[in-house]
This record gives structure tokens, C-alpha cells and sequence, in this order.
């Protein structure tokens, strides 16, 4: 089911892909990725792990609409709302992702994704259509693994 939904994103054979259709590609990819993370490799699916990736990976997907504002051809919260307001989307949506955080989550964990999501938001703030493509590429993208890299820094450097 989720390749499924992964394919269908920027499929040829559909009259009008998934990523086309306004305002849907940032909840579509959330989705994705969370349905990922909650179901694969686990013994059960993760509610939790669902809610916080949906909500913090939309967020993530907004800069890359702000990059793309002069040059999409539909509309996006950046072309409808400005970007100031697309950022403040963004910002919303990583404080619902902390919501579920810190109900659901270990400490470890809890400080983990506060962390990474103290410096996305700092990616965010800073995110422009003038920035290159490497800030994007590498410095957004790289908030996917951060969690991880944190992680093992708080376990093995602060005994947790």
C-alpha cells in the first residue's frame, strides 16, 4: 500500500498526478513518509510515529515550495498565503508534531526531536526562493537524519 501511494506521487499513466492537484503534495508526502516510518519494521503500527512524522515532514516539504515559488506552475500555500504565512504553516505544524512529542514519547526521544525541531525551525526562518539548491538539498533534507545523529550524541556523550 505504501509503495502504491509513493508511485502514485509523479506517476505518467494519471490523467493529473497526486503532486499536480494544490495544496495536496506537502499533506501527500507527510503521509508517505509517516505511514513509513509507523508501519514499516515495527511489530505493530505506531500511532504516535505517524501523527509526530506527518506533522514534521509537511512542515520540511514547505521550504521546498518556497524555493520552487517563482517557477511552479500550481499553486502552492507560498503563491496563495506568501511565504511569510507558508513559515508560519510550518512552524505550526512542527509545534503539532511536538505536541505529540511530548505526550507519547520517551525523554530521550522528547529531547531528541526538540532538538532537530529547534533546528528546522531555524532552516525554515531562513528558507528563501534566493537560497541555492544545497541549502535545500542538504541542510532541509538533512533534518530527516538528525534525529538520529542527536540521538546517539545525548546516548553515548550525555548518558541517557
Amino acid at each position: 500500500m505504501i509503495v502504491i501511494l509513493g508511485l502514485l506521487y509523479n506517476s505518467n499513466f494519471l490523467a493529473s498526478t497526486i503532486r499536480n492537484i494544490p495544496f495536496v503534495k506537502i499533506f501527500y508526502v507527510g503521509l508517505v513518509w509517516a505511514l513509513s516510518f509507523g508501519f514499516l519494521g515495527l511489530p505493530k503500527v505506531n500511532w504516535p510515529i505517524i501523527g509526530f512524522s506527518f506533522f514534521f515532514i509537511s512542515a520540511l516539504v514547505l521550504p521546498f515550495d518556497i524555493r520552487d515559488v517563482k517557477y511552479d506552475t500550481v499553486v502552492t500555500f507560498p503563491t496563495l498565503i506568501g511565504i511569510k504565512n507558508t513559515k508560519l504553516l510550518a512552524y505550526f505544524l512542527i509545534i503539532l508534531a511536538n505536541i505529540i512529542n511530548i505526550l507519547f514519547f520517551r525523554i530521550d526521544s522528547i529531547i531528541t526531536l526538540l532538538l532537530t525541531s529547534f533546528i528546522s525551525c531555524i532552516l525554515i526562518f531562513f528558507a528563501s526562493e534566493n537560497k541555492t539548491d544545497a541549502y535545500f538539498s542538504f541542510w532541509v533534507e538533512s533534518c530527516l537524519g538528525l534525529p538520529l545523529i542527536i540521538y546517539l550524541v545525548i546516548k553515548y556523550y550525555l548518558l541517557f
